[in-house]
């Protein structure tokens, strides 16, 4: 069981009139290699989606290279930033984003909390330097 108890900071901003970006950020005890790699990992997807969420992946092509907005950002030589930067536009206009803003808003703070708690647990919790395939079991 992961803990949302993650020290994930979360920025949402509206940008231009409609467009909507949120931010999650959380410090991970490990280089911005290791992480990326972590995250290129086979089965990354699937260790990072929340078990409440219904997703079946039916193809595996590609990875984090390929146009996600994640960064690893380095503080130090041991340590890094993960952050994961989602841009959205609700349809409907103010009626959207009045009605869809806090769901929008509530399930990515819930999925990237999770993702975060998940990724510094692969890092700093009791599965620290296992390979990827080993710590989700």
């Amino acid at each position: 069981m992961v803990s949302a108890r993650s020290e994930v900071r979360v920025t949402i901003e509206t940008i231009e009139m409609h467009r909507t970006t949120f931010v999650a950020r959380t410090r991970i005890s490990a280089t911005t290699d290791a992480v990326f790699d972590w995250h290129e990992a086979p089965g990354a997807f699937e260790r990072l989606t929340p078990p409440w969420e219904r997703v079946r992946v039916l193809s595996h092509e590609g990875g984090i290279r390929d146009g996600a907005r994640h960064r690893m950002i380095p503080q130090g030589s041991h340590a890094c930033v993960l952050e994961d930067m989602i841009e959205y536009e609700l349809p409907l206009g103010t009626i959207g984003r009045l009605f869809g803003g806090p769901f929008v808003r509530r399930k990515l703070q819930r999925l990237f909390t999770y993702r975060h708690a998940v990724t510094r647990r692969a890092f700093e919790g009791p599965e620290q330097g296992q390979s990827p395939a080993r710590a989700r079991e």
